[in-house]
This record gives structure tokens, sequence and C-alpha cells, in this order.
């Protein structure tokens, strides 16, 4: 038995260290840059702070996917971590091409980043932690290793993906109404870091409460459609149930201050790490209820 366990471990980490090791030779090809030249000739922080939020998405699903009893046999268990770990990998991609080509338009991210954009790079960032975050939350629920449990695992995705973008189109229709019609990603092009910061809070805090749904969804590979459905309702009733709560307190907790004026026009960043801790704390007292 020990013999067994060790062997399953051992193959795990070097899956693992493998996936590590793509990511750090395949990370920086795939936006076009020496990862090399960006961190210690140029000193591009926001491609350090992209690349980080990447590395820790990728161990996030991989921990999901090493998750769980063992199969029957090594060739089993290789197959079955191989097909969670690239199907993750796949989904995160999905996710930042979604993110980066239809929610977030008016910019490119990437370009951003490029050119040293901290503001961009939070945004790309957090929200690959936060697809990565119900990813594993999915495989867990799955409750199999096995590949039947692709399928399921990727509605999950999808559902995510949705209520996520929908995050982004609240705080995008938020902020233009506060701000005279004045576009959120044109903030985030002049690199206001408040900004960003308040919106990971909400991103993050938000996946932290859609893990919740988890226990409330029984697991089903055969029943899609019913997947599909009750996780997106509850997700989205989650998220708005957090919203709501978040809009209540923060004008108690940051009574006589002008979010407006602070965050959107002065980019205080103290400010928005309040609001961020703030939605991110709701989400934690809702998702401990949910469980």
């Amino acid at each position: 038995m020990f013999t067994w366990q060790l062997a399953v471990t051992l193959m795990n980490v070097g899956i693992v260290l493998l996936a590590i090791i793509g990511f750090r030779y395949g990370a920086a090809l795939l936006i076009g840059v020496n990862a090399k030249d960006e961190l210690d000739k140029k000193d591009n922080y926001a491609f350090g702070v992209l690349i980080g939020s990447g590395l820790l998405s990728l161990l996030l699903v991989m921990s999901g996917a090493i998750s769980g009893d063992a199969q029957a046999s090594l060739q089993n268990e290789f197959v079955s971590i191989l097909a969670f770990g690239v199907a993750g990998i796949v989904m995160l991609k999905i996710g930042f091409l979604v993110q980066d080509k239809l929610v977030v338009r008016g910019v490119s991210l990437i370009d951003e980043i490029k050119n040293g954009n901290m503001a961009a790079a939070i945004v790309s960032g957090v929200n690959l932690v936060a697809i990565a975050m119900i990813i594993r939350s999915a495989i867990y629920w799955s409750e199999e290793s096995t590949l039947n449990a692709l399928l399921p695992v990727s509605i999950v995705f999808v559902c995510a993906l949705i209520i996520l973008t929908l995050v982004t189109v609240i705080r995008s229709t938020v902020y233009a109404k506060r701000n005279a019609g004045k576009k959120w990603v044109d903030a985030i092009k002049e690199n206001n870091i408040a900004i960003a910061i308040r919106y990971a809070g909400q991103v993050i805090g938000t996946a932290i409460a859609v893990k919740g749904v988890s226990s409330l969804v029984v697991y089903s590979n055969t029943l899609l459609l019913n997947i599909a459905i009750t996780w997106l309702v509850f997700g989205l009733g989650v998220m708005l149930l957090v919203w709501i709560i978040y809009k209540l307190v923060t004008p108690i907790i940051l009574s006589k201050i002008n979010l407006v004026e602070e965050v959107d026009q002065q980019g205080n960043i103290g400010v928005a790490f309040i609001e961020a801790m703030i939605f991110i704390g709701i989400a934690i007292l809702t998702l401990t209820y949910l469980l």
C-alpha cells in the first residue's frame, strides 16, 4: 500500500513539475515577449504580475487534477491527471482570450501589459486566478477522477465565465454612470491601479462565493442541462447576494468618503483596497454559510 501511494505521489509531482516547466517556457511565447528581458532588463512589473498570476492559476488547476482517490493503475492515474491538467490549462487560455477580446473591449490587455500597464496586469491576473479557483472547485465537486467528469467540469467553467463576465459588465456600467459616461476600460488604459484593485477584490470575491454553489448542486455526468441551469442560477444568485450586502456595508465602513472622487478620479489605492477587502470578506462569510 505504501509503495503504491509513493509511486502515485511521485508521478503526480513529476506531472506538476512538467506543467510548471511548460508554463515557464510557453507563457512568454504565448504573449510574444522574452521573459528574461521583460523581468530583469526592462523591469516590467506588469509582466511579472501576469506571469505570477498565471503560475498560481496553473497550480490551482493542477492541485484539483491530482486530488481525489487514485485510479486502479498508474497508467489510468497518469491519463486522468494529464487530461484534467490539460483541460484546465485550455480553459484558462479560453478565459483569458474571452476576457481580452470580448469582455474588456476597447483596449488590448496584452499590449498594455507589454507596455508596463500594472492596472491591465491586475485585471488579467485576477481573472485567471478566479477562473482557476472555480475550475479547482468544480473538479473537487465532480466526485470522480475519471474522464467522465471532464464534460460536467467544462460546463461549470462556462457558467463561471458568464458570471465573471457579468462582474466586469456591472463594474463598467457603474463606472460609466458615476463618471459622466467615461469608459471603465479607459481608466484601465490610463493605468488607474486603484480601479484595478477594487475590481480584483470583486472578481476574487465572486469566485470565492460561487465556489459554494458546489454544495448546492448534486453532481451528475449525465444530467448536463440540469447542471448548467442550476450552477448558473445559483451562481448568479450568490453573486447578486454578495453585491447587495457589499452595497449596504460599504457606505457604513467608508462613511463620509467620496468613493468616486477618491478611487475613480484620484486613484486612491488605500480606499480601493478597503473596498476590495470588504467584498472578499462578505464573499467568505457567504461561502461559510453555504457550506
